[in-house]
């Protein structure tokens, strides 16, 4: 959990701080989770992202997303400063009330809501769409960008793609009706392409992959798929 509520009834980012102003915080504030209002731990150490965590017995249904790897927290992370910097208005971790789900990121504009989900570990087809047909039935879009998985991590140019079922399901088009796949990378901080995607056989496909940092984005995917 990257954020929770101080003694001051504040939201408080403890990434935004160095660990040892976060030490000094830890001994003079009290944090408290944003779902059940329980007092949570701020957890500093020296090698994950300062982040809490409940207190042993706690019941709170946020449990269920603690214990999220480096990987998880740094690309939230990375992704909610990115689309901040493109002046849209997002929220890090928001529970909603009406659906008993907390996205990662949720992207709100007059017109429409995007739930963005940065999927780092494996989710049964069910969870997957139970979750989306959560959001959908309460007028929120889901997107969700899956981590680039580790053996592609190296791969550029045109290569023969092994492409699992659900990560087939987060097929994008384009504006000529041609099917795209994007990843993100939190540990490089790239958006990495899967193109020209061509069904060989079951999971196979040929495609061509290339990485974008995303620092250098061209274009902004979460505008064109929920807000055209």
């Amino acid at each position: 959990m990257l954020i929770a509520y101080n003694n001051l009834q504040q939201l408080f980012y403890p990434y935004q701080y160095t660990r040892k102003a976060l030490q000094k915080y830890r001994r003079q504030m009290t944090f408290f989770c944003p779902q059940c209002l329980e007092p949570v731990h701020l957890k500093i150490g020296s090698y994950n992202i300062p982040h809490f965590a409940h207190h042993t017995k706690s019941q709170c249904p946020k449990l269920f997303a603690e214990g999220e790897s480096k990987l998880h927290l740094q690309g939230k992370i990375q992704l909610f400063e990115w689309l901040q910097k493109l002046g849209h208005k997002v929220k890090l971790e928001p529970y909603l009330t009406e659906l008993s789900q907390r996205p990662d990121l949720l992207i709100a504009s007059e017109n429409n809501n995007v739930a963005l989900e940065f999927q780092c570990s494996p989710i049964t087809h069910h969870k997957w769409q139970e979750r989306t047909t959560g959001y959908e039935k309460n007028n929120i879009q889901a997107i969700w960008l899956f981590l680039t998985p580790q053996r592609y991590e190296a791969i550029n140019g045109i290569r023969k793609i092994s492409i699992p079922p659900l990560l087939q399901k987060s097929f994008m088009t384009t504006s000529t009706g041609l099917p795209y796949l994007m990843t993100y990378n939190a540990k490089t901080a790239h958006f990495e392409y899967w193109t020209n995607l061509l069904h060989v056989h079951g999971h196979t496909f040929i495609g061509k992959v290339q990485k974008i940092s995303i620092d250098k984005q061209p274009f902004h995917f979460i505008y064109q798929l929920a807000f055209p």
